[in-house]
């Protein structure tokens, strides 16, 4: 495999989990690489859940999902092999056990989070509408928002994302949309056809936003 197509160190990645592993409702946690050993061997961050750290067993195999600026979306089998803790960094070793492959489709870490949001489509009359709204959570693939106002399920939606410092802009299609409490309604877009910066910026937030609430609870 060409040395290209392995990730570096400061990228993020998302760890796949084996389906029997407690507290993993999704199976799907956020690290970064944090060094490399060779092309085979990485150190990654000991991802978490709920903000607070979750050493992956060892002899574990793992899937390792990563993305490349202008390349694709790529996927390899990986072996737990250590697990340490050192200058208040908590981090795991791994092992690439399988071929790297190219993938098109994967399902992608989703992190509860609330900010606001703007919401442009273009109502059954024609007519665009501006609506804001709040997230509920947020992923590489979609997110979840708490509307005001109805949109129609298959509307492309321009999704204004308040990140700091600079928002995330996004299109994408609702896949549903039902009524919820206080007149409220549910809605959920699907990033389709998202580029891969856009989606790059969406996991590194996540990541970061992550961190940040860890370090917020008192783990650095």
């Amino acid at each position: 495999m060409n040395k290209i197509n392995l990730p570096v160190v400061g990228d993020k990645i998302e760890i796949e989990t084996p389906k029997n592993m407690p507290e993993v409702n999704k199976k799907i946690l956020i690290s970064q690489i944090l060094d490399i050993a060779n092309e085979n061997v990485f150190f990654i961050s000991t991802p978490i859940i709920h903000n607070v750290y979750y050493p992956i067993p060892l002899g574990e195999v793992i899937n390792i999902t990563y993305s490349i600026k202008n390349s694709g979306v790529y996927i390899f089998q990986a072996k737990v092999i250590e697990r340490k803790n050192r200058d208040n960094v908590s981090y795991m070793k791994i092992e690439k056990i399988g071929d790297i492959a190219k993938t098109q489709r994967r399902n992608f870490f989703r992190l509860e989070v609330f900010l606001n949001v703007l919401i442009d489509f273009t109502d059954s009359n024609g007519n665009t509408k501006s609506i804001q709204a709040v997230s509920k959570d947020l992923s590489g693939g979609g997110i979840r928002i708490i509307s005001k106002k109805h949109i129609f399920t298959n509307s492309v939606v321009k999704v204004m994302i308040d990140t700091k410092p600079k928002p995330i802009i996004v299109e994408g299609k609702v896949i549903r949309c039902f009524s919820f409490i206080n007149n409220d309604y549910d809605v959920g877009i699907i990033f389709d056809e998202i580029d891969e910066t856009s989606r790059n910026n969406i996991v590194s937030f996540v990541f970061e936003h992550q961190r940040k609430m860890r370090k917020k609870d008192g783990f650095k």
